[in-house]
């Protein structure tokens, strides 16, 4: 039992598409100051508002460049509904989206501010976990992920991704249970020199129907298992 609990818990790669719940954000649309580039180190911001695809419309990117090759930019963008990150041969940097109660400006690197004048107050208790969309990866990028939720933030620390496909990484892996009020979404990915990485959207993500049938005829093979196996009294 302890085994199979500690295997629901872990980060899951999807074969297929996962179904999705809640959309955080498809990269469908901008309000402007894209793409962020820069042959220099430092820090790019973008804050957007009104936007579609987007949970609560908003979208704060930001960006921090720790090394640059210096004549070749290094460029962030989102088109065509995929959010794409692109450092040359010598560059490093990070990316992080916050969305709802999170705002990210020129602070250090992971110190995003709380403003509850945009909680989202997201009911998400049916939903499972957070699905990100990769569509591609080059090297061994990291994630880190917080959640706010009825004033109370939660971290799931961080995970690498290593290759394409949907990353399924359930609440429970943040010590979250009660998601009656979500109010924001942080994503940071970073990266060694020279990494790649573009997504086709963050959400969350609900049982599978074919996941939970199977689930259920599991369930009743070991009832039916422990019945049969039930002493007889005399």
């Amino acid at each position: 039992m302890r085994t199979t609990l500690a295997a629901a818990l872990c980060v899951v790669m999807f074969a297929g598409a996962a179904p999705a719940a809640v959309i955080i954000h498809d990269f469908s649309s901008t309000s402007g100051g894209w793409p962020l580039s820069t042959t220099t180190v430092g820090v790019l911001h973008n804050e957007e508002a009104g936007l579609t695809g987007v949970v609560g419309g908003q979208r704060h990117t930001r960006v921090e460049v720790t090394s640059a090759q210096g004549s070749i930019a290094e460029q962030f963008i989102v088109a065509n509904g995929v959010y794409t990150h692109t450092t040359t041969d010598r560059g490093t940097a990070t990316s992080e989206l916050s969305y709802g109660a999170y705002r990210n400006g020129a602070s250090a690197p992971w110190s995003v501010l709380v403003d509850h004048s945009f909680d989202l107050n997201a009911d998400l208790s049916g939903d499972l976990g957070i699905l990100l969309q990769i569509k591609s990866v080059d090297q061994g990028d990291e994630v880190q992920i917080k959640i706010l939720a009825d004033g109370v933030e939660y971290t799931n620390g961080s995970f690498q991704i290593t290759a394409p496909g949907d990353i399924a990484v359930p609440f429970a892996a943040f010590g979250l249970s009660d998601l009656s009020s979500v109010d924001g979404f942080y994503f940071k990915f970073v990266g060694p020199t020279a990494w790649d990485l573009s997504l086709d959207g963050v959400g969350t993500y609900i049982p599978e129907p074919t996941s939970m049938a199977i689930l259920a005829v599991g369930a009743i093979g070991l009832i039916s298992r422990r019945r049969r196996r039930r002493p007889v009294q005399a």
